[in-house]
């Protein structure tokens, strides 16, 4: 999982900025005035203007954003530090979309063959991602900000902990995000409680697990997470004396007893108001227009290259039965393979030793990029039945110093298959990619944009790569290895379609656990249906992306033959970075040309 951001907002800026071409306002003027001229701007001065505020505007919009994003803000042209969350409410939601409007026609009036190739790029980027979150206007109070798992309520706090302190100055700015966390949560709870009066509930199991996952930060929050490191943040800083040490230490307890415990208080106590409306949370289907809602979702969180819900459906079972086929061909043509399969455990299950035999492994196939640090840090305890089983950190655009896998050690996949996970979360998953990028990548507009199906898709394509590299095993256990594992996410991708686009229930799943998975468990199906019904298209964005990901590769080997080479493709890919699949697909059609 990469996390980025903490939920979801609007790619918009405020245009009245950008006021690129001023006409006169029509007043007199004497004989001894002179009239002012008009600075008429080239189509690539113009665009890059509207890139340039589009950036400062968004990485502004927060404390946390512009100290995440940035190291060094002033190297950007940027004093000034907000010291607040930003704002999160339905009326701002509605001034983003006007703003995207605004946009929109601002775009319309440059010509994209006037601009450099680069600019073209953004400008293609650009637009086709203002183009398919304009459809998702009417649904400004579907958006869940909280959930059982991986909600804002057990994400902030985790970032909040991660904020280091690369000057005293960064200390006195967390403190002022730390002192507006319960307005920030005020405002969240005020848009769920929008959210209730036009119908749109959280069920009781939902808020269960909210109000369950806020009580691990107001147990003792001045001895928790966020008291430990804040410590040890300090630590960093040795021209901080130790009257000075002292006295944010005393702030920090201050604003964790007081702001922080109030602002899980009053999210604990808002959020039990608000049950009673349903026991058990329902696909998106249920709501009104809940399919078009689902749709849109499909488009904004994939970019898939695939135009109808319909059409992705028939591509991921199409890939499933292909994989699956597979699996019985290898085992027909190998019978002790099952053996080899059912016995397997990788050689490495330590997180800091598989992650440097990644790194000599992928030489081969992968583009080199200097060494860069990182972290492997273990998830707290109190932590680890509210999180996912791991997790990267992207480091600011600026740096590549500040790279953190977190690991569940409770989540029992971790313990097992703890290669694959330092694969999906480190090298060549996300952190590989994401500094590889941001070498090579000049453009702000792209580092701004977050493009999360490319993302998981690439890491979920080399964790499945990864068991090719694990000395002890065949090639063709290998295959079958990485192949079920993709039927596995091929199938939670397709459950998430049925409950949420087909309005499949509970029980309907259930039976469906029973004759696929041999899981006839009612409470392992409530759980999975929860998830699907929190976080809907959650699983499409990491088999999509993994899925336009292999027919591309599928396409280039057939068509090129022995000229395909995997290294290449990989590059291709990673040079392009994250985009939309149907700009990804035009290019990949080019760079096949090429190589032909």
């Amino acid at each position: 999982m990469y996390k980025k951001n903490l939920h979801k907002y609007i790619l918009t800026v405020s245009l009245f900025l950008l006021i690129l071409c001023p006409v006169g306002c029509g007043a007199l003027v004497s004989e001894e005035m002179q009239e002012e001229p008009v600075l008429e701007l080239t189509d690539e001065e113009h665009f890059q203007a509207l890139v340039d505020e589009l950036f400062y505007e968004n990485i502004t919009e927060s404390g946390l954003t512009l100290h995440s994003m940035l190291c060094h803000p002033e190297n950007y042209g940027i004093t000034e530090f907000p010291a607040t969350f930003g704002t999160y409410s339905l009326e701002n939601m509605k001034k983003n979309y006007q703003e995207l409007h605004e946009m929109q026609e601002e775009l319309s009036s440059i010509e994209k063959e006037h601009l450099s190739p680069e600019l073209q790029t953004d400008y293609e980027i650009l637009t086709e991602y203002l183009d398919t979150e304009e459809e998702g206007e009417d649904f400004c109070l579907y958006n869940y900000p909280f959930a059982s798992m991986s909600g804002v309520q057990t994400d902030l706090p985790i970032i909040l902990a991660e904020y280091r302190f690369r000057t005293v100055e960064d200390v006195d700015n967390y403190l002022n995000l730390l002192a507006d966390i319960d307005e920030y949560y005020t405002q969240l709870l005020n848009y769920v409680q929008t959210q209730e009066d036009a119908g749109i509930y959280l069920s009781d199991l939902t808020i269960d697990g909210i109000i369950d996952s806020c009580k691990v930060y107001l147990d003792s929050p001045q001895t928790g997470m966020l008291a430990e490191t804040f410590a040890s943040r300090l630590d960093t800083l040795p021209e901080l004396s130790d009257e000075a040490r002292e006295d944010y230490l005393a702030q920090n307890k201050k604003l964790l007893l007081e702001d922080f415990t109030n602002a899980y208080t009053l999210l604990t106590e808002g959020l039990q108001k608000l049950k009673g409306h349903m026991e058990l949370p329902v696909g998106v289907s249920s709501l009104p227009d809940g399919k078009a809602y689902y749709e849109y979702l499909l488009k904004s969180s994939t970019f898939t290259s695939y135009q109808t819900p319909r059409a992705l459906k028939d591509a991921i079972v199409r890939q499933l039965k292909v994989e699956n086929s597979r699996i019985y061909e290898l085992l027909e043509e190998y019978p002790d393979l099952y053996r080899e399969v059912s016995a397997f455990e990788f050689s490495i299950q330590d997180p800091a030793k598989a992650i440097l035999d990644l790194q000599k492994k992928l030489k081969t196939d992968f583009p080199q990029m200097p060494a860069c640090s990182y972290e492997i840090r273990m998830l707290p305890e109190a932590l680890e039945a509210f999180s996912s089983p791991a997790f990267y950190l992207t480091p600011p655009i600026d740096s590549q110093d500040e790279n953190f896998i977190y690991i569940n050690q409770s989540a029992a996949v971790t313990k097992k298959d703890i290669y694959t996970v330092m694969a999906h979360e480190g090298y060549p998953g996300h952190l590989y990619p994401c500094n590889y990028f941001n070498r090579v990548n000049d453009s702000r507009l792209r580092a701004l944009m977050s493009f999360s199906c490319y993302v998981e898709g690439w890491a979920t394509y080399v964790q499945y790569l990864s068991y090719r590299w694990e000395d002890t095993v065949s090639k063709e256990a290998a295959e079958i290895l990485a192949a079920n594992e993709s039927i596995y996410l091929a199938l939670s991708a397709l459950i998430d379609y049925q409950v949420n686009y087909e309005g499949m229930t509970l029980e309907e799943l259930h039976q469906l656990l029973g004759q696929v998975f041999g899981i006839n468990n009612m409470d392992t199906a409530q759980h999975f249906y929860q998830m699907v019904c929190e976080d809907p298209a959650n699983y499409m964005k990491y088999y999509v992306g993994y899925l336009e990901i292999v027919e591309m590769k599928q396409e280039a080997t057939e068509k090129l033959g022995e000229k395909f080479v995997e290294k290449d493709f990989h590059t291709f890919l990673l040079d392009l970075g994250p985009a939309p699949f149907l700009f990804i697909r035009e290019r990949f059609a080019e760079w096949m040309e090429r190589q032909d």
